[in-house]
């Protein structure tokens, strides 16, 4: 009986393991039967096996693999124990001939002669230049072949290989418990790129790299958010308005949303953007975080919600002559109501008020002041009354010709009451009166500003009015 072990590779010196090694006897002899016996390789591919005196096939099965062949063996009484190589290599005695045997003879005399020439050529090279042991330096350029260097781990069977494959060049691991290869860095000449592969983490001077998609940036999805109301790194996220509770409008809507988070000088204190996907609207809200937690968000005024701040039909001041878009001027025009609904909401008559030189006065609604003002009714320009006289009494008449009378007005000046009076016939008389004749006028722009209307101080402005 033979004793048949070792550790069972493959051509590049790779063990195989978790495989069967099966020897189907030949022929039947005193010891053996004719039949198969199936011999287990280890996981660490050791193998060890019992054989009696026989003339064996050899066969390799593995996993997932059809059974291959490795040759036929004899075993001999008195056969050495040895490796399945040295069983598979030795030669049967049928082939032991007088030729086969001349054949290792010269064998042996050429490897004899082989021999000799190496130690000749050896005595001739620098051993200084050459690697001997671990620790060695060796200079010059080392060139390998396209399978590159495998590095092994110490305290396991997963290795690192260094290759190079195509237009690539690659770090590869091969992890042996998974039995699974996996690239990890490759450098691709065509395109001048590294490439991480199956890698969660790069760090540069203790810092991890930031990656596509990071915090939502440069990705087509915004990461994912789990807490709104905690501390969040600068960033892109994914959320849904049912996340806000303070945003009750949303609250039966769950629509999309991003919360954009801007870091600021703490970590503590910073400003978030919530944009909130409102079917085909956009709504923009801004909120700080503070150290005592998440703030009220307010809204930012766009072309979507303008009309929460500024309605259809309010009029304003503006200092051009042509309104903006989406405006029209407040000149007493008609507006088309189907163009224009919700200003036809405001003005249901279709037509707008003219306010061209004219100011808006705010409606009296029964506080007194200007009663009786239907909304939009315009009113004409007035002054409160002017009221004056000359002083009335004894002595203190106006006298004139026989012509003036009373009731006798020009402009603000009125003759209140006229009257007869006489004097003495000549100048001889014993008691004459003096008759002085008295005219006047009234005319206030010799003191004040005055015009065709009563105004006060004023700029010139466009007044336009929001039509959409």
């Amino acid at each position: 009986m033979a004793t048949i072990s070792g550790i069972l590779t493959d051509g590049a010196g790779q063990i195989i393991n978790d495989c069967t090694i099966e020897l189907y006897a030949k022929k039947t002899t005193t010891n053996v039967l004719m039949q198969t016996q199936a011999f287990t390789v280890t996981s660490d591919g050791k193998y060890s096996m019992n054989v009696l005196p026989c003339e064996y096939d050899v066969s390799l099965i593995i996993n997932g693999f059809p059974k291959k062949r490795l040759g036929s063996i004899n075993v001999y009484s008195d056969s050495r124990n040895g490796t399945l190589n040295d069983f598979l290599i030795n030669p049967k005695e049928s082939e032991l001939t007088p030729e086969f045997i001349k054949q290792v003879m010269d064998a042996r005399d050429d490897a004899k002669k082989s021999e000799n020439n190496a130690k000749k050529w050896a005595s001739t090279i620098d051993t200084s230049t050459l690697v001997k042991k671990s620790g060695d330096t060796m200079t010059g350029q080392l060139i390998l072949s396209e399978f590159g260097i495998k590095h092994r781990y110490t305290d396991s069977e997963n290795m690192m290989v260094s290759r190079t494959r195509g237009d690539n060049y690659a770090h590869i691991f091969y992890d042996a418990e998974k039995k699974q290869w996996q690239d990890k860095l490759i450098y691709n000449s065509t395109a001048n790129a590294w490439r991480f592969q199956y890698v969660n983490d790069v760090v540069i001077n203790g810092k991890s790299v930031l990656k596509t998609g990071d915090y939502g940036i440069g990705s087509l999805t915004g990461a994912k958010l789990d807490n709104p109301d905690e501390t969040l790194k600068g960033g892109c996220y994914a959320t849904r308005t049912t996340e806000f509770t303070e945003l009750t409008e949303y609250q039966n809507r769950n629509d999309s949303a991003s919360l954009v988070v801007y870091p600021a000088w703490t970590e503590k204190w910073y400003v978030e953007k919530l944009a909130v996907v409102q079917s085909k609207t956009p709504r923009i809200y801004y909120r700080c975080a503070t150290p005592n937690g998440k703030q009220p968000f307010y809204e930012s005024i766009t072309t979507a919600n303008i009309n929460n701040y500024l309605p259809v039909g309010v009029p304003l001041p503006w200092p051009t002559n042509q309104p903006p878009a989406g405006w029209l001027e407040c000149n007493g025009s008609t507006f088309d109501k189907n163009k224009f609904p919700k200003l036809a909401v405001v003005y249901p008559t279709g037509k707008l008020p003219d306010l061209r030189g004219v100011f808006i006065r705010g409606k009296d609604n029964l506080r007194g002041l200007d009663p009786y003002r239907d909304i939009l009714s315009y009113q004409d320009d007035a002054i409160r009354n002017i009221k004056g006289g000359l002083p009335t009494g004894n002595f203190k008449a106006l006298l004139g010709h026989s012509k003036i009378e009373a009731g006798d007005k020009n402009g603000a000046i009125l003759t209140q009451s006229a009257g007869d009076d006489y004097i003495a016939s000549s100048a001889s008389s014993t008691n004459p009166r003096q008759l002085r004749w008295m005219f006047f006028d009234f005319d206030a722009s010799r003191v004040v500003p005055t015009a065709n209307e009563n105004r006060p101080r004023n700029v010139a402005f466009n007044y336009i009015v929001k039509a959409e």
